[in-house]
């Protein structure tokens, strides 16, 4: 709700989650009123589990003014996907040290990048296409 306040509009989060066990559920408002910093306003969500690493799962909320562009790269892209609501969705990796798989759509005037721990055999990019369409 704080970050919501801060932007001045609703951020809509999903309704499930994947289904794996969490142990652990972060929430951060990042938001500067600074011209120079805006460019990093964002709501984080984190979710882990403490003794399986690769239960391992985000939700970054931008809005769309300050949209994180080219990601995933080109390269890196494996499939598109079309959401329940006819939203385009572009699933693919993070660069090879951080070993995350992202979807990422655009939605009610926010970036939406959703990521989960690419050792997971569970929360595949079918699952975080569910999640999405949840929202």
């Amino acid at each position: 709700m704080e970050c919501e306040q801060k932007f001045q509009r609703e951020i809509k989060l999903p309704k499930i989650e994947p289904p794996v066990d969490f142990t652990h559920r972060f929430g951060r408002c990042n938001y500067s009123k600074d011209a120079q910093l805006e460019i990093n306003n964002h709501y984080e969500v984190e979710y882990l589990n403490q003794n399986k690493a690769e239960n391992h799962f985000m939700i970054r909320v931008n809005p769309i003014k300050y949209k994180i562009k080219r990601f995933p790269r080109l390269s890196d892209t494996t499939q598109t996907y079309t959401l329940n609501d006819g939203t385009e969705a572009i699933f693919g990796t993070t660069p090879r040290r951080m070993l995350f798989n992202v979807l990422v759509f655009e939605k009610d005037g926010w970036q939406y990048i959703i990521s989960s721990d690419r050792r997971s055999v569970t929360i595949t990019g079918d699952v975080l296409v569910q999640v999405a369409n949840s929202i």
